[in-house]
């Protein structure tokens, strides 16, 4: 697993990672935290990815007026 950031600050905010391993199989595990959204009363998501190849690339975006 290529070495990421535990915190990162993007335009769309920030995210931290709570959990990251490599499984004996080859799978991969990452779990993030976001704080990214706007919400009318407290909202936490957590992003767990898995599988061979972790990648930021597959993020969809919505262009959105808030």
């Amino acid at each position: 697993m290529e070495q990421r950031p535990l915190y990162e600050q993007r335009l769309w905010g920030h995210y931290h990672v709570i959990y990251e391993k490599s499984l004996p199989d080859g799978t991969q595990v990452l779990c993030r935290q976001l704080h990214s959204i706007k919400a009318t009363t407290r909202l936490r998501i957590i992003e767990v990815q898995m599988g061979d190849l972790l990648s930021e690339d597959d993020i969809e975006r919505l262009p959105s007026v808030w």
